[in-house]
């Protein structure tokens, strides 16, 4: 099975964003990435944009998956809180910023000299939203 439907594609994510959140972990974003080393080798990537310390949503994020509130992944992906300065998911956000609506698929798009040969940007916070 691919990752994208191991992880229940977008809404997959999404529940994975909406969990943290109900848990008091501020979530900026997440999103799955396909990541590819200068040797071929291909990793698949549920990057969650927060502020929080890496460990602390790791933890969390298994702790979830026990209690059957967030989808079963496997070993087939694997989790990286990263901070929104990361480069990676400064640009995917920005990126997935322009578009009207979520879920935003990229494919093969050079963002600001990164190539990103596929990501899938389930939840993002949106600026003014809590205005809103």
């Amino acid at each position: 099975m691919d990752p994208v439907t191991t992880i229940g594609g977008a809404e997959g994510l999404c529940r994975i964003a909406e969990a943290l959140r109900a848990e008091g972990i501020g979530v900026e974003g997440v999103y799955l990435i396909k990541v590819v080393s200068d040797e071929d080798d291909v990793d698949w990537v549920i990057r969650i944009v927060t502020s929080r310390k890496s460990r602390e949503v790791v933890l969390k994020v298994f702790d979830l998956r026990r209690a059957g509130r967030i989808p079963e992944f496997g070993g087939k992906v694997r989790v990286d809180p990263v901070p929104a300065t990361h480069p990676e998911a400064s640009r995917i956000i920005a990126y997935a910023r322009r578009f009207a609506e979520l879920p935003v698929e990229i494919e093969t798009v050079i963002l600001d000299r990164m190539l990103i040969e596929y990501a899938l940007v389930a939840d993002i916070e949106r600026v003014g939203a809590a205005a809103a």
